[in-house]
């Protein structure tokens, strides 16, 4: 049975920055703290030897730039490359030929290969949850079954297949992501939707998006929110009662304005969370608006009631809830689903890595060509990631060769990477590329970024 009866929906059709508030209602006491994500997977590689795993929420995950801002980039795209196949025809007859120019658009997947590439390179191994596609009845023959989801679904599949990062669809992922850090199948969650506070469990540790200045997600850094300290100051009753009314409607700020002046939204009675967990109806639920949200509302707001299913889910799915729900047939029979789902996925792991990196040559060729041919990707910038994630695995899996590596850069990204120098004749899997490759590479240095520890803990960095 699906996590969710209700079409979760996308990032494109949310809110963002409505969501950044109840981001930053739980931004305290330094969570939400910017964090170096080289850094955590450093500490995480020293107390566990292997390498971080996130599950990661793709259809939250932020790509720097909105559809709308991709659609003007490629609309200006295609305007030059009218004038310049003009340009190209008004020469058809001179003396040196011009070969015809081919429009290759933008996709704000180009982003996600390269954040991907350079995660990995950084130790860290990533899960994939993508959203359930659309029934083939209401999308039709020929339709597209990931029409509501947040980019390009055909691209994320042929880009995570190629570099070996394993994916499923969840009705929830939201729900999926906080069951597989329940179960152990990851260390950590990644994304942009705040439900997750609601719905993981009491240890878990959550990263999201950490936004630059330039209004893109940082490549380095991420902000952590650990559960078990939020806990202490935001109760999971709260929590509920908080995402409850935010979901049905409510901002921030009306949603406990108080009449005569403003309260902290975490000074309402904690018996009133317990009520609004006990309740089990649409009529229980808005008695409990009535009872206690009400007559504290400025009179001349007049704010939507709360929805039941919301409430519903968040009781059924949570993994931190003891309401009745989670004892109901339907949560029963989620979780018993969940955890047989979560053991397969344990038990093939190590056999999808091998796979992975027995056709290793072949996968990395396709990736070259589908990075060239559709993002436009330059030789020296694949290339260049391409070898932070094949030293990266090597060394992460068992302690790899690195008798390869001529010596280290003295270019220091922060004091958990650094940059090596590798000739590309020593990489087998980049060598073999040479044959796609307009360009001679013979004698290329490549200079790629990894984490410092797995350097130092294959002892041969001199």
């Amino acid at each position: 049975m699906a996590p969710n009866r209700y079409p979760q929906k996308s990032w494109s059709t949310r809110d963002p920055k409505s969501e950044l508030n109840l981001w930053n209602l739980f931004s305290q006491n330094d969570q939400g703290k910017s964090t170096s994500l080289a850094h955590l997977a450093t500490i995480h590689y020293k107390t566990h030897h292997r390498p971080l795993r996130i599950a990661l929420d793709q259809d939250s995950w932020n790509y720097g730039l909105t559809r709308a801002q991709e659609r003007s980039i490629q609309k200006s795209q295609r305007k030059n490359f009218k004038k310049q196949l003009q340009k190209s025809q008004s020469q058809t007859w001179c003396k040196k030929y011009i070969p015809s120019p081919k429009l290759r658009l933008f996709h704000r997947e180009g982003n996600v290969l390269e954040r991907l590439m350079g995660y990995i390179a950084l130790g860290v191994e990533f899960y994939v949850i993508v959203p359930s596609p659309l029934d083939r009845e209401d999308v039709g023959e020929f339709g597209d079954r990931y029409a509501n989801s947040n980019g390009k679904m055909h691209m994320w599949f042929r880009i995570l297949g190629d570099l070996g990062v394993r994916f499923h669809a969840a009705a929830n992922p939201v729900v999926e992501c906080a069951y597989m850090l329940e179960h152990g199948v990851v260390d950590a969650v990644w994304t942009n939707n705040p439900d997750v506070l609601v719905y993981c469990g009491p240890t878990a540790v959550v990263f999201r998006d950490f936004e630059e200045d330039a209004g893109g997600p940082s490549v380095r850094d991420v902000r952590v929110y650990r559960v078990e300290e939020l806990r202490k100051e935001v109760s999971w009753s709260e929590t509920v009662r908080i995402h409850t009314l935010f979901r049905s409607g409510y901002s921030i700020e009306d949603t406990f304005r108080v009449k005569g002046g403003d309260t902290s939204v975490l000074g309402t009675p904690m018996e009133g969370d317990l009520n609004l967990c006990k309740c089990t109806n649409q009529e229980e639920v808005n008695d409990w608006f009535q009872q206690l949200i009400s007559p504290f509302s400025d009179l001349n707001y007049n704010p939507k009631r709360p929805r039941y299913h919301i409430l519903e889910d968040y009781l059924t799915y949570s993994v931190s809830s003891n309401h009745h729900h989670h004892r109901s047939t339907e949560a029963q029979l989620f979780r018993q689903r969940c955890s047989s789902r979560m053991r397969e996925i344990k038990q093939t792991h190590d056999d999808s890595l091998a796979f992975y990196d027995s056709n290793l040559m072949d996968r990395t060729r396709r990736l070259w060509e589908y990075s060239r041919d559709t993002f436009s990707v330059k030789t020296g910038r694949f290339v260049n990631l391409m070898a932070g994630v094949l030293i990266a695995r090597r060394l992460g899996a068992a302690g790899g060769d690195l008798s390869f590596v001529t010596e280290h850069s003295d270019e220091s990204i922060d004091p958990w990477t650094v940059r090596i120098l590798v000739r590309i004749e020593d990489e087998p899997v980049l060598w073999n590329l040479r044959t796609k490759i307009t360009k001679d590479i013979t004698g290329m240095v490549l200079n790629p970024l990894v984490l410092k520890i797995l350097v130092e803990a294959d002892g041969s960095n001199s």
